[in-house]
């Protein structure tokens, strides 16, 4: 799961921990303090200032991640 603000876990924490414990392997990235039941991994944001462009250059730096991964699984 992926929030960068965390404001989805605040306003809906019962669902977010309703999903996280209906997954065996469940990872949290997020720039919350609050965490979530069944949590693997938590990779903690920074908080910034709120613009578009940060959340841009996160989703690219993910992008980047998960094509290290698809790359050493495959």
């Amino acid at each position: 799961m992926i929030t960068f603000s965390g404001r989805w876990i605040e306003s809906a924490y019962d669902a977010c921990a309703t999903i996280s414990r209906c997954h065996e392997r469940f990872f949290l990235i997020t720039s919350s303090d609050r965490t979530l039941p069944n949590v693997m991994e938590k990779i903690r944001l920074p908080r910034l200032c709120s613009n578009e462009y940060m959340n841009v250059l996160y989703l690219l730096f993910l992008d980047l991640v998960l094509l290290e991964l698809l790359r050493l699984a495959g």
